[in-house]
């Protein structure tokens, strides 16, 4: 193995995402006033090949009896066995937010650029139909680090108009956690990411947890301001609040 420096812990990530973003400057300065973002929050979907039908918030195994016809994305490992996932359009004209440079071993693929919230997808971002998440070679992955929880930024066509979207992830090698996925419901129109991956940490301890649910559950059916447990501000304590605690269990925060 040689000893020739390479960029990790999260370096390479950091350095795709700043560069994405340097490219796509403008999109935050273009968004519409009439943005209508829609969000699948607590898919919570684990497997090796996993169909995302965005705009329908339908996922699930695209493999199984040829399942998921209109998805708009295939995101898969060729089988358990391979250390990498990669995600492309499942039709003509659905692309990710990719580096623009192909991989050292790949001409094909390019590497799928790690979102975080608070980040704005649209037109100016280098899309590309093709990208690799993370794989493993000489024990570092590229772009993804093992483990590690973003977004991938999608382009994808609506009767013949182009709409951005995400989904929210978490890459573990050789197979990958679908968490949630959104998109703009208007056509041409970029959008923010506004997901927090620990909106259910209610005790501020980092983790999303037994003591967080307790917290919602003993102000269950409470009104009123200044409720931990309210978490979507509604100023009640509902099944609203509990899906959101639900949907982020096990959760460590950044």
């Amino acid at each position: 193995m040689s000893d020739k420096p390479t960029l990790r812990d999260g370096q390479i990530a950091r350095r795709l995402r700043a560069y994405a973003l340097a490219a796509g400057a403008t999109v935050a300065t273009t968004a519409s006033t009439t943005a209508d973002p829609i969000v699948f929050d607590g898919i919570e979907y684990f497997d090796f090949h996993i169909a995302i039908d965005i705009n329908n918030g339908l996922t699930g195994d695209f493999i199984e009896g040829n399942a998921f016809p209109d998805r708009d994305f295939n995101l898969f490992s060729y089988d358990e066995s391979y250390t990498d996932m990669r995600i492309y359009g499942a039709i003509s004209g659905n692309d990710v937010v990719a580096a623009q440079v192909p991989l050292p071993h790949s001409s094909f693929y390019r590497g799928a650029i790690p979102y975080q919230t608070g980040d704005t997808l649209g037109p100016g971002l280098p899309f590309h139909p093709y990208a690799l998440i993370g794989r493993a070679s000489q024990n570092s992955f590229f772009p993804w680090q093992p483990g590690q929880r973003g977004f991938l930024g999608l382009r994808f066509r609506i009767d013949g108009s182009n709409h951005y979207g995400w989904a929210e992830i978490t890459f573990h090698g050789s197979r990958a956690t679908l968490h949630a996925m959104g998109y703009e419901s208007q056509a041409d129109t970029p959008i923010r990411i506004d997901r927090d991956p620990c909106a259910g940490d209610v005790n501020n301890d980092q983790t999303v947890d037994l003591a967080d649910l307790a917290v919602v559950l003993a102000q269950f059916g409470m009104s009123g301001g200044n409720l931990s447990g309210d978490l979507n501000v509604d100023q009640t304590v509902d099944l609203g609040d509990l899906a959101i605690v639900l949907a982020a269990f096990g959760t460590s925060c950044p």
